[in-house]
């Protein structure tokens, strides 16, 4: 399972842009708008809330930051960093 610790940046995840109409994107670009436009929020309990991008999904999501998960699809069926878990590192102080 690939952890916060170990992931580079690197790695291209596809997402569809309904404005565009068109596949493309990186986990990092992700993270940082998510934080950029204030989507995630600190529950106060080690877990964050991730709210939706407007225009482009419906979905809340719930980051576990002890247990390094999240509610997506990406993170619980590959088991791997998500950018949602990104983002919450990145609002935390620290970097992609």
């Amino acid at each position: 399972m690939a952890t916060l610790m170990n992931f580079m940046g690197k790695e291209e995840v596809i997402h569809y842009d309904s404005k565009i109409q068109e596949l493309h994107g990186n986990q990092g670009s992700k993270a940082r708008k998510l934080v950029r436009d204030k989507l995630v929020q600190d529950n106060g309990d080690g877990t964050y809330r991730i709210l939706p991008i407007q225009g482009y999904n419906v979905s809340e999501y719930r980051v576990d930051w002890m247990a390094q998960s999240c509610t997506c699809q990406y993170n619980t069926t590959k088991g791997l960093v998500c950018s949602h878990l990104i983002a919450v590192r990145i609002f935390r102080g620290g970097t992609e």
